[in-house]
């Protein structure tokens, strides 16, 4: 998100299964917030979007259902010029995220973000471990997640590696917490 650095704020909370002198102001709410899922949180942020931002679409190799994590997105200050753009060239979805919702947001499938309004959009974005309680409320697994899951590990992960060789033994970190 370098490119992005000067249109796209982040205060992460949680990183790496670790509260950050941040997060610590929020300790205790933290803990009630675990209690609810009863899930890991490994990421906790709140995110900023700036006006004109046009995050162009891309995958994300952590924070995806594949690896057993799911991005729960809450709006805490948007507008309706502030959305998603999800989906293939084939199957584009625009998502206008609305206060009072959580949107759960499987990020190895493509996905960008757009603000063409003239207020910074703010998302407290929640990391998770997806357990048997939260399965309940996802959808079933069809045939295109196990495409998905195919090209995921055997295309774009490869390609995303390529590009940044560091990235391997992040996902690694993130994965065994080590």
């Amino acid at each position: 998100l370098l490119q992005y650095k000067n249109q796209w704020k982040e205060i992460a909370l949680i990183r790496d299964w670790k509260i950050t002198k941040e997060g610590k102001l929020m300790e205790n709410d933290y803990l009630k917030l675990r209690s609810q899922f009863n899930s890991g949180i490994r990421y906790m942020s709140f995110y900023s979007a700036k006006p004109g931002l046009i995050l162009h679409k891309h995958r994300d190799l952590t924070g995806n259902l594949i690896q057993g994590f799911i991005r729960l997105h809450i709006p805490i200050y948007t507008h309706e010029e502030c959305f998603y753009i999800c989906g293939s060239r084939f199957n584009k979805n625009k998502i206008n995220a609305k206060i009072g919702s959580v949107y759960a947001l499987d990020t190895g499938y493509l996905h960008g973000v757009v603000n063409v309004s003239k207020v910074n959009r703010i998302h407290l974005l929640i990391e998770i471990e997806v357990n048997e309680w939260l399965k309940k409320y996802l959808p079933r697994k069809s045939y295109h997640f196990f495409l998905h899951f195919l090209a995921f590990y055997f295309l774009w992960t490869p390609i995303s590696i390529i590009r940044d060789p560091t990235l391997f033994l992040r996902i690694l970190r993130s994965k065994f917490k080590f």
